[in-house]
């Protein structure tokens, strides 16, 4: 499984289940003069809130390894006080949102 279709089927079930998720723009803005990078450098594939819990989300394949810039934007996060997930399967996600 690609990692799309991993966090389709994750968006999917926490839609299901109550939750506001949106999809971050990772890539960045096309213009007419190329991409313009994000901002946000190493930002969580996606951002989930319910009951005023926001929680961010990094969706990798059971293979796959957070960049460089992820895991500074992980530790930046969770020093403030923020909920980080890393998940790499839909059961570890059904799993810890029912922890929530």
């Amino acid at each position: 499984m690609i990692e799309q279709e991993l966090q389709k089927e994750i968006i999917d079930y926490l839609r299901l289940n109550g939750w506001f998720v949106i999809k971050n723009n990772l890539g960045g803005i096309p213009t007419k003069r190329g991409l313009v990078k994000n901002q946000s450098s190493g930002l969580a594939d996606l951002t989930c809130l319910k009951d005023g819990i926001v929680i961010m989300c990094e969706i990798k394949t059971p293979d796959g390894r957070q960049s460089q810039n992820q895991k500074e934007f992980q530790q930046e996060w969770e020093e403030y006080g923020g909920i980080y997930f890393l998940v790499h399967s839909l059961d570890e996600a059904i799993d810890f949102f029912k922890e929530v």
